[in-house]
This record gives C-alpha cells, structure tokens and sequence, in this order.
C-alpha cells in the first residue's frame, strides 16, 4: 500500500515512514480525512511546520515540528478544539505558559513561544526533548541503584529549586513528569515539565481570576503531601514532599503508599509511616541516604527540608559519607489497611490520559519524543485531576454506594499527635463525597 506526505502529496513506498522532502509522517494514501490530523503539515505562526502527532491527554495533543529557521525541532502544545471556548482549562492553560516562561533552568523544559492559531485554539512552544520519562525508566529498570537515583534527584531539586525562586510550586511533581534525555555526556540528563497546575504567586496576591478554589484537591494521589491530600495551603515543602516519595520509589520499585481507592492513598499519605525503603529492600540505599528520604516524607511539613536546596545539599553529603541526617519522629499509623498494592487507577486511566508513551496535554512526558521501537508503559494517569473536595462534586451513585475497593472508608483520627480539625473536616467532606459518587476512582475527572 503506498503512503502519501500531507503536506506536498507525493506518494512513497510502504515502508518509508517519512516524507524525505519535509519530515511529515507518512499516511496511508487514500485514507478517509477524518483519519488525517489536521494540524499534520500545517505551518503555526509562520515558522513552525508540523511533522508528527507524540501524543494526546485531556486538555491537549503535543506535535513535533520543524522550525527552518533554526533549523531545529520544535515541541508544539494545542489545546483541544473542543476546549478553546471553555474559560477556565483556557486560563489553565496560559498559565502554564506563564509558570515555564518564567523559567530559564537546563533542567527545566523551554519554553520558545505562545500564542493562539487563526480560530482561537491556544498554543505553545517548546524546547523539544528525545528522551524517555522517569516512569519509563522505573518500569523498565523496576528500581535504580542508589548513585543513578541520586543522580536524578539532585537534577530535579535544582530545576524545582528555579520554580520556587520565581515563586512556583508545582504540585504535581511525579516520575511521569520528569524527562530522561542524554545530553552533554549524561545519559541521565534530567528535565522538570508540566506546570499545568502549578501554583504561582501571582495567582494569589494579583487579584485575578482563581482557577482553583479551597477545598480541592490537585495533583496525583501518590505524590501527595499530607498537606495537599488535606486541601491545605501549600507551599515549596509540598513539593519536598513529592520529591522523597519520587526518591523512594526509584530505589525501592514502587510508592510507599498504595491501593485501589484513591481516598484511600490520601488516608495513609495523611496517617501512615512509610517503611523505610531498607526495610523493603535490603541494600536499597545506604542508611545516610534513607535518612533523607524519610526526612522529607514527614507529615510535618517543619519536620522536612526547609527548601528543595536543602534536600539536594542533605542528598550530596549523604552519598559523600558526610553525616547522615537525623530520622524524623515516627508518626503512629492508623487502623486503616496496608500491603502491597496495585497504584490507584483512576479516572484518567481509561480515558485519553493514558501511560508512559503517551505525551500530552498538561501531563506526562508533553515534549519528549520516546525512543522509535520503545514499547508503551502501562496506563496510568497523565494529565493532572483535581479531586473534588467540597468545591465541585461529582455526579452522585445510588444512595448507600461503597468505595470501589469493598468497605465504606471510615476516617479514623490518630490516636495522638496527627492532624489539625480542620484538615479532619476536609477529610470527612472528601469521604462524604465520595460516599454518595462511589468512591475512588469515580471521584476523578480529566482537566
């Protein structure tokens, strides 16, 4: 069967994938026009002709492009068509735009330019990235030595640390979001992206529109601060936080907490000691660098690293024998279930936010180009989704409707120490909810 170039219509043979012309992938000729992406050949702003579709997720699909007068590639991000009129994913998506345009970092994704095509759909720009993303890497390794995993960390804390001058937390820092390339030499170049949901200062002291309200939860639940699990305020320690569970999970293979609900993961991020990563695998790490880990997987957040700066500094001096830093105090766990358990899937999962392969729209490895015979990771959510916690319910199931992993879930307080009222009452409001929609995943909704 011949392929044809969308953009100059010259057929070729099957097996070429590539216009030799111009770059543009190849479709099969004849194909109906509903199978040819439209953006494929097209030119955005006048210099920056698209080539090839990487991926799609809930707000968006990512492209490669070319740019001829730099004679680079390029990474183009278009919200959907179908999202252009709707106000808020629009303003959510500019600010993403803002939060990277702010940030010149090599560990950080480039931004290049933003805009909005001819019928109004936003658009950006950005440093395009051949790589594959941390996730991947974890799936295909299952664990990283200590030296590699370090290696990463100390990258990521020093692009995070950039966001945090210029006043961004990120919120949604997990292995899925941190992009693995070789560059200058390093075949473990790291690069931070998606800063869909992030938080920035602007945002809450310029009197402009809020896009996201009190009470809602934001980001992945794995990766979640007891902070952020209890829709508290934020600050950089929550990103702290989300950077020793990322840790963990490079040496150890897998999160510290897991199970089948997501409510159920917020309760132990809020409730449970993880086990030292020793613990479950012996020789994981030396002991200086668990200390680390553990220190900034505290529930308090004045109990962990003061600063992303302060944890890469902790990170060097561990893997250098220098002294290992003190282990925070043990929080008592909760009567709520342990073990081994799948991660939480949800609502993204089944739709368009898909695995590791995929690169899109506000989630996920946005502007990286996996190797060409690299196969896909298995699914789990890509773009990031606020779970509903007293701002915006989800439709409600049958009255009496258990969580979808068995038994209602019953929020037990601590027995001593533990968490503020108001972070309980947050928790309760959340259980309720989830309650009447079902619980767990069908309390997530895409972007």
């Amino acid at each position: 069967m011949k392929k044809t170039c969308p953009t100059c219509q010259v057929s070729y043979e099957e097996e070429i994938k590539f216009c030799p012309e111009d770059g543009t992938v190849l479709v099969a000729a004849g194909a109906p026009a509903g199978q040819v992406d439209k953006y494929i050949g097209r030119t955005v702003a006048g210099r920056w002709r698209i080539q090839e579709k990487l991926g799609e997720g809930g707000m968006g699909a990512v492209y490669r492009a070319h740019e001829a007068a730099r004679n680079r590639m390029v990474a183009i991000k278009v919200l959907h068509e179908d999202m252009r009129h709707d106000t808020l994913l629009v303003k959510r998506f500019e600010r993403e735009a803002k939060a990277v345009a702010l940030l010149r970092h090599p560990h950080v994704v480039e931004l290049y330019h933003s805009g909005v095509l001819e019928e109004g759909t936003p658009f950006m720009v950005m440093e395009f990235v051949r790589g594959q993303s941390l996730f991947e890497l974890i799936n295909k390794e299952k664990r990283l030595d200590e030296r590699r995993a370090v290696h990463i960390m100390i990258q990521a804390c020093a692009g995070i640390a950039e966001a945090h001058r210029q006043g961004i937390i990120h919120r949604d820092l997990k292995p899925e979001n941190i992009l693995i390339c070789n560059k200058d030499g390093d075949p473990l170049f790291v690069k931070v992206l998606d800063f869909g949901i992030a938080k920035i200062a602007d945002d809450e002291t310029g009197g402009g529109t809020q896009l996201t309200r009190a009470g809602t939860v934001f980001g992945t639940p794995e990766y979640l601060s007891p902070e952020q699990a209890a829709a508290e305020p934020l600050d950089a320690r929550s990103d702290v936080y989300a950077l020793g569970v990322i840790l963990y999970e490079m040496l150890v293979g897998n999160v510290p907490f897991t199970s089948h609900t997501a409510m159920r993961v917020l309760l132990m991020h809020l409730n449970e000691t993880p086990r030292p990563p020793l613990d479950v695998v012996p020789g994981a790490c030396s002991p200086a660098v668990q200390a680390v880990i553990l220190k900034a997987m505290s529930k308090k957040r004045e109990q962990r690293q003061q600063s992303v700066e302060a944890l890469e500094e902790e990170l060097r001096a561990a893997i250098s024998g220098g002294k290992p830093v003190s282990r925070p105090a043990p929080v008592r766990p909760a009567a709520s279930g342990t073990g081994a358990s799948p991660r939480v899937a949800t609502g993204a999962a089944a739709g368009a936010g898909g695995g590791g392969a995929v690169a899109a729209g506000g989630g996920g490895a946005a502007a990286a180009a996996p190797a060409a015979a690299a196969a896909p990771a298995p699914a789990r959510p890509k773009t990031p989704v606020p779970l509903a916690g007293g701002a915006a319910a989800p439709a409600a199931a049958a009255p009496g409707a258990t969580p979808a992993g068995g038994a209602p879930l019953v929020a037990t307080p601590p027995a001593s120490g533990g968490m503020s009222t108001g972070a309980w009452i947050a928790i309760i409001v959340l259980l309720a909810i989830l309650a009447l929609a079902g619980g767990g995943a069908a309390a997530y909704f895409l972007l």
